[in-house]
């Protein structure tokens, strides 16, 4: 069972790394655990403060939950019958990022992260503000 299991709306939470680590099931484990509350459900432009960095050797230790861009818009969405699970990116930004996305917007952030070609998955990426 994933996050869907958990709460409505149905959502699924995924990383994209560089490296395998336990690190990554642990940070998605907290996510799934976090979005089973109601009054903490996730969606896209949710920004999270996991405590820790996201990769050993990073300084990124929030998470934005972001549409898929990675994979093939069409992949967001998993439909069986009644039931719709949506796929969201758990893309690791800076505590900088954190307060540009929640002063400006995540979309504002989104647009900075796309526009500056930086690697999101590099876990010594500069902030982008």
């Amino acid at each position: 069972m994933g996050a869907f299991s958990v709460a409505d709306p149905m959502r699924e939470f995924f990383i994209m790394s560089p490296v395998e680590s336990p690190r990554h099931v642990e940070t998605l484990a907290m996510v799934a655990h976090f979005h089973s509350f109601p009054q903490h459900h996730l969606g896209h432009g949710s920004v999270m403060d996991i405590g820790r960095p996201w990769i050993e050797g990073s300084e990124h230790q929030h998470l934005l939950v972001s549409w898929p861009y990675a994979l093939d818009p069409r992949a967001a969405t998993y439909a069986s019958g009644k039931e719709e699970v949506t796929y969201l990116w758990l893309v690791p930004i800076s505590a900088d990022e954190a307060d540009f996305a929640r002063r400006k917007g995540t979309e504002a952030l989104e647009d900075r992260l796309e526009g500056s070609g930086v690697n999101l998955v590099d876990p010594a990426r500069v902030s982008t503000v």
